[in-house]
């Protein structure tokens, strides 16, 4: 899914190459400064200075399939519900040390809010933001790793071993999912656990740097029957390359994962546009799958008894109650509470009577971000909702 982390500073984000103050065009003889370093962030404005409280880190701000430096700090978070409606753009346009600051949606806006907006774009005073490299001591060549070297390998982070290209169990990984997939895997694990051990089993598991939940995998390697299972996460989607005899146990720490993780059925994240789908005796339905959800399956929006409901769809119980539907469109939140329909816990209805959310999704393009209370749960697409949600709602909602 697209993956956004609460916080409360920014002293474990691996940002300090971006600590200083950023005033418009770089001047901070003037206001208003925006000053950045391991707290988080203080607001000049006016001769009077704020901080930032908790806070929403967006690396994948642009969708999956963005490969450039910007990404997206929302710094007003109210809650894990309602992520406020300023939204910080770093290294906006790919200019590094830029920063572009949007008032998005319709909520209240503080004097702060609303100064830093209208003062748009920021730059770094003393100039753009240097990521300095070290110079590396030349690390040996990984030793091909062989089954009877596994126990050896336990604890390995991948530097002391080679799984992917040279031994016995690369051969045996490239024999089950292909030469053609072995970057995506090692992509996938480039953010990685030590190698583990459980019986005659042995795993890794790991993920794309910050895509944890969209793009990550596992290895599992059974040293007895010499086989391998791999499970590869792409776009949200899981994919299973088990051995043809079966697929094998599954360790304790990967089906922890597994729980937390969409899984082989959920449909990726790029998602499926908005349909329309027949009730009988009443106008349609307008209908959507989550993408990248590992508990949310469809929307479905319509007019029940004149009145417009929203229906969530589940493939397993929420984990707390209260529950709310919550959907961010970049910055600008709407939370609809849900009341359950079924005994299950699969089925949740939200009145819509005095919600801003089909006005959201007639008029936003791109995709919304999901989440069950503050359960981050993939995203929605929103190709087509315009003409689905007038139709479906044209009868009960005044848009």
């Amino acid at each position: 899914m697209v993956h956004a982390n609460s916080i409360t500073s920014l002293a474990d984000e691996n940002l300090q190459a971006y600590y200083g103050k950023y005033a418009p065009r770089g001047d901070c003889s003037k206001g208003p400064i925006i000053s950045m370093d391991a707290s988080g962030f203080a607001f000049h404005v006016s001769g009077k200075t704020t901080h930032s409280g908790r806070m929403e880190t967006i690396y994948s701000y642009f969708g999956n399939s963005y490969r450039g430096i910007s990404f997206a700090i929302l710094p007003f978070a109210r809650s894990a519900d309602d992520w406020g409606t300023t939204t910080f753009v770093f290294n906006d346009g790919e200019v590094p040390g830029r920063i572009s600051v949007e008032n998005d949606g319709t909520g209240t806006n503080s004097p702060v809010q609303r100064a830093l907006a209208k003062a748009s774009p920021f730059m770094r005073c003393g100039g753009a933001p240097k990521i300095e490299t070290a110079q590396a001591t030349p690390a040996q060549p990984a030793k091909p790793l062989g089954w009877a070297q596994l126990p050896q390998a336990v604890g390995d982070y991948g530097g002391t071993w080679d799984m992917f290209h040279n031994g016995e169990v690369a051969s045996a990984i490239t024999a089950l999912i292909g030469a053609g997939r072995i970057q995506a895997l090692e992509d996938r694990l480039s953010v990685r656990g030590a190698l583990e051990r459980q019986g005659s089993l042995y795993f890794v598991s790991g993920n794309a740097e910050h895509k944890g939940g969209e793009e990550q995998a596992y290895v599992i390697l059974d040293a007895a029957r010499k086989r391998v299972q791999v499970g590869l996460w792409e776009d949200g989607k899981l994919t299973v390359y088990a051995p043809s005899s079966g697929r094998l146990p599954v360790p304790a720490p990967i089906a922890q994962l597994l729980a937390a993780s969409p899984g082989e059925n959920a449909v990726p994240l790029s998602g499926l546009p908005w349909e329309l789908r027949p009730i009988p005796g009443r106008a349609p339905a307008a209908f959507v799958r989550a993408g990248g959800s590992q508990k949310i399956t469809s929307f479905s929006i319509f007019c029940s008894k004149r009145e417009p409901v929203l229906v969530m769809h589940l493939n397993r119980p929420p984990d707390s109650q209260p529950v709310n539907s919550v959907w961010n469109f970049s910055g600008w939140t709407v939370v609809v509470p849900m009341a359950s329909a079924n005994p299950a816990g699969t089925i949740w209805f939200g009145d819509l009577s005095r919600s801003t959310l089909p006005k959201e999704l007639v008029s936003r393009k791109g995709y919304a971000y999901l989440r069950i209370t503050g359960d981050m749960q993939g995203q929605a697409s929103l190709n087509g909702a315009s003409n689905a949600v007038r139709t479906a709602l044209g009868g009960c909602y005044r848009f």
